[in-house]
């Protein structure tokens, strides 16, 4: 009866989706007594995040990585500066563990001051290398995108002269060296604001432009320009409506261009543009979402990510220039929303949302900035699990969804190849202690075991090991048709199995803010235990029995070890009539490994062996 109660534990566990891992969600703030804000994140590949945030001081303005374990908790945080003033614009993983971050930086804020820099960091924030780049000596960092062994660097280029700026665009390898570079401008100005890969070597980049469209030169249209691997331009598509837009975010998303920017009704203030395009720039469809018609009252997408399913997630903001909240929303792929809450951690504050992330867990993780109750303006992470909620703060917001109509110029912009100063700095690096504040936070366990054999004859018996993450208070662990086959704690003893097969082994874990549940399987191979006596005890008396580890059967060549306690090997045969004699070893526990080499193929069968003496 037990058995079959083990059984349908395991079936209703597998059918509720197991290994779905329990997902900790949080509210953390990160900075010290000057105001920052968080402008990027990633998640490591430890399970951690990396955010960008800014560091005020007496002299200027500090790039700053902040590194936190999984649940938000601050591990290490690295300050870099090039020049007076460096904003880190964008972080990335660099491949190997690493990171590439990216960099404006100036003197002072005004024509011939801005440059940007990129650096490659390690695993821990030191530096590998870094990189200048200096066009119109008014140059601002926007983006960088890698695939493969090379990256896109895009900025503004004549950023603040008072003259129309353009995109400029760095091809650069992983070691730092400049492949080309490309300039791209227009009677009235493009600026850049995102930009995107689709895998094939095109690089896709979003901005604004006075140039083309609706209101020119006076109102600001989208553009999509969209680039070859060698910097040739391909299509650049301008939308717009009869008022200013102002894109934000583009993706690749299922062989389309997707990108977020907000259209102004009269009846309905700003709202947040969905726009679509083919792979080759020509518009497929643009849908309108608005979650109010309160006057002075907007939402805003400043960033989006695509979902395999080819749902589209979306963070930014909503609210007035007085008081805004934090959002986050999915969008199915008919272009309907899925669910979408707003955080309302600081009323009468301006908050804002810059980038999001789908995190290991299926839940999402983004930063911007915040102004928390009693704190400094901070950058701050949310932690929700897929469905957007956190432990607190969580507003639902009802988008109204509607077809948009826009007007769809396609162009040809003008394009050339330039040559900008390349140069290595000496960026300033120290490490800084950044304030850890908690908001709120839900961290349930992490169910994790692993399992090695023990033994083979005259059973196979498996060892488990908990390895679960975060506070643990309960360890539930089912092993059906094994023996034993339920434990209550967090190793359990050696589970045996009498015969062949593929068995579930389930554990699960609690504590006051959750279980979880996991599943993996073991397999258990027919032996040849029924032709093998391999001892357990002996007893080396010289009394002439069982005075040496006899294994009786033996008729394919093998090779027997002998290991202690700690891992040593004592004793290695591969001669049947030189066996181990355990004569000058002390009373106790031994470890046995024997290979066994057959034209069906090699085995290994390992377990214990107790030596006795005076028996």
């Amino acid at each position: 009866m037990k058995e079959i109660v083990v059984r349908i534990i395991i079936i209703s566990f597998l059918l509720l989706g197991l290994n779905a891992q329990a997902q900790p969600t949080f509210l953390k703030t990160y900075g010290n007594n000057d105001s920052g804000y968080g402008t990027s994140l990633v998640e490591t590949d430890d399970g951690g995040f990396v955010v960008t945030s800014i560091l005020p001081d007496n002299i200027g303005i500090k790039a700053i990585l902040v590194k936190t374990d999984r649940n938000g908790e601050q591990e290490w945080v690295r300050s870099y500066g090039a020049d007076r003033t460096n904003v880190p614009v964008k972080v990335v993983k660099s491949g190997e563990g690493g990171f590439y971050l990216l960099m404006a930086s100036w003197t002072t804020f005004s024509p011939g001051n801005f440059y940007s820099v990129l650096l490659k960091l390690d695993s821990t924030g030191n530096e590998i290398w870094n990189r200048s780049f200096s066009f119109t000596q008014s140059d601002y960092s926007i983006d960088i995108d890698v695939e493969g062994d090379h990256m896109y660097v895009v900025c503004t280029s004549t950023y603040n002269t008072g003259w129309y700026p353009g995109v400029l665009v760095h091809k650069i390898d992983t070691a730092g060296n400049r492949i080309w570079s490309r300039e791209f401008t227009g009677s009235y100005g493009f600026s850049p604001v995102d930009a995107a890969l689709d895998g094939s070597g095109r690089l896709a980049i979003l901005g604004k432009t006075n140039s083309y469209g609706i209101g020119t030169p006076t109102n600001d249209n989208n553009f999509l320009l969209l680039i070859d691997s060698s910097g040739n331009q391909l299509s650049t598509t301008i939308t717009g409506q009869f008022y200013s837009c102002e894109p934000h975010s583009l993706i690749w998303q299922n062989g389309r261009w997707v990108f977020s920017t907000l259209g102004y009704t009269l009846s309905s203030e700003y709202d947040i543009l969905i726009q679509r395009f083919d792979s080759l720039g020509n518009f497929l469809e643009s849908k309108r979402y608005d979650a109010t018609t309160a006057m002075n009252y907007w939402e805003v997408a400043r960033d989006i990510i695509p979902l395999s399913d080819g749902s589209v997630i979306m963070t930014g903001d909503i609210g007035s220039f007085d008081e805004r909240n934090v959002m986050l929303a999915k969008i199915n792929p008919l272009g309907n929303v899925s669910w979408a809450f707003q955080y309302p951690v600081s009323p009468m504050f301006t908050n804002y949302a810059f980038e999001v992330v789908k995190t290991k867990d299926s839940g999402f993780a983004f930063t911007g900035d915040m102004r928390p109750p009693a704190f400094f303006r901070d950058a701050f992470i949310i932690k929700s699990d897929s469905l957007g909620q956190i432990p607190c703060y969580v507003s639902p917001i009802n988008f109204l969804v509607s077809a948009d109509t826009v007007e769809v110029i396609y162009v040809t912009v003008n394009e050339a190849e330039v040559f900008p100063m390349v140069d290595t700095l000496l960026i300033d690096t120290s490490v800084l202690g950044f304030t850890r504040k908690l908001i709120c936070e839900k961290i349930p366990p992490i169910a994790q075991f692993s399992a090695s054999l023990d033994s083979i004859c005259p059973q196979t018996c498996y060892s488990f090991r908990n390895n679960s993450l975060n506070h643990v208070d309960t360890w539930d662990w089912y092993f059906p048709s094994g023996n034993p086959d339920y434990y209550f704690g967090e190793n359990p003893p050696p589970v045996c199995y009498s015969e062949p097969g593929t068995y579930q082994v389930l554990l699960e874990t609690g504590n006051s803010d959750g279980i979880s549940r996991y599943i993996r399987q073991v397999t258990i191979s027919k032996t040849k235990c029924d032709t093998l006596f391999i001892p357990n005890v002996i007893t080396p008396n010289d009394d002439g029995k069982n005075d040496i580890f006899n294994i009786v059967g033996l008729s394919d060549p093998f090779k027997l070890q002998i290991y202690n306690r700690w891992g040593r090997m004592l004793f290695e045969t591969e001669n049947e009539n030189k066996l181990w004699n355990p004569k000058e070893v002390t009373e106790g526990v031994y470890y046995y490994l024997l290979h066994l080499y057959s034209q069906e193929g090699n085995e290994n069968y390992r377990g214990t062996v107790t030596v006795l003496k005076d028996k």
